[in-house]
């Protein structure tokens, strides 16, 4: 339903949505009037302005009705009567002519006489929208850039990550190690630094990270060591040197799996945590299958069963 209201301090006449009147006041759009009144769209009543009318007549069932006896409502305020002894001075309508006349077929158009002794009056109420579509404008412009934006860095990390994929795929841990071997021995793991340029150095983090992800320290940690390094090497190694090993902080190899480790982990980990867990494999190394303690117990016991087998042939001679 469509009402025909006269806004009395703006001294304005126009054809709204029934809906968006509130008793002796009517809500007002900020911006796109013509659409939003064609459309009845619902009144935001947090941000419309609000305005005091008087209604003219009685409710229209059409936009098209509504219209046409809001023409009628320039002229007279009695909208249902023929009669037009009720002339009174012509308000302006709240949306300029220049805006409706393309809702208008030449057959529908009412004729109207020309009035050209009356002046045209202000329309204060019509600098409202015009102001607020300024607004909209640019917060529309700013809202375009910044979805443009993020398509763009969505794009971006698209191609990373297949890039990523890419390096990591074609590029194992093995492929990168002499031989395809991991490092037994403190010599091969000086010769392994020394023979790292900027573009291995990259490759090689970048293998690391993709071995296991999560943010588990001690797991990254553990695996990406021992993708690299025997237990026999890892076994002459401490953080700084201590008991006589060699001191494996600030080594290349150290500064390389730190970076994998966080690249694995997502930057989630700790610089402290990912040392902590180094040194703790370093530990345990020894102990490990192929470290220098593991070795040597087993050589002591394969010792004592050989002692053992004698004894027992000694015996059974006597």
């Amino acid at each position: 339903m469509f009402s025909v209201v006269h806004f009395e301090k703006e001294d304005c006449v126009e054809c709204v949505p029934t809906s968006w009147i509130d008793g002796d006041k009517c809500y007002w759009p900020l911006g796109d009037a013509k659409s939003r009144i064609r459309n009845r769209s619902i009144p935001d009543t947090e941000r419309w302005s609000k305005y005091r009318i008087r209604r003219l007549g009685k409710d229209y069932p059409d936009y098209g009705t509504a219209r046409k006896y809001c023409k009628r409502a320039e002229d007279t305020s009695n909208l249902e009567s023929e009669d037009e002894s009720r002339r009174r001075k012509r308000p302006h309508r709240l949306i300029s002519e220049n805006e409706a006349a393309d809702e208008w077929s030449d057959e529908d158009e009412p004729t109207m006489a020309a009035q050209t002794d009356i002046p045209s009056l202000p329309k204060p109420t019509k600098q409202i929208p015009t102001s607020t579509d300024s607004n909209e404008k640019s917060t529309t412009e700013l809202l375009q850039q910044v979805l443009a934006k993020l398509d763009k860095l969505e794009n971006d990390m698209k191609i990373f990550k297949r890039q990523f994929r890419t390096e990591t795929e074609d590029q194992q841990v093995d492929d990168l190690l002499p031989a395809g071997q991991k490092l037994d021995k403190p010599c091969e793991m000086d010769d392994f630094e020394k023979g790292l340029d900027e573009e291995s150095r990259r490759k090689l983090i970048n293998s690391l990270a993709s071995l296991q992800g999560g943010n588990d320290a001690g797991v990254i940690c553990r695996t990406l060591m021992r993708a690299l390094m025997t237990n026999n090497l890892m076994s002459h190694y401490s953080g700084t040197g201590q008991k006589g090993k060699l001191a494996f902080i600030g080594k290349p190899i150290y500064r390389i799996i730190t970076s994998a480790a966080r690249k694995a982990s997502g930057k989630t980990l700790a610089f402290h945590d990912i040392r902590s867990e180094m040194l703790e494999v370093l530990r345990n190394a020894p102990n490990k299958p192929g470290g220098a303690n593991y070795v040597k117990k087993h050589q002591q016991k394969a010792r004592q069963t050989v002692v053992t087998d004698e004894a027992d042939e000694a015996d059974s001679d006597n």
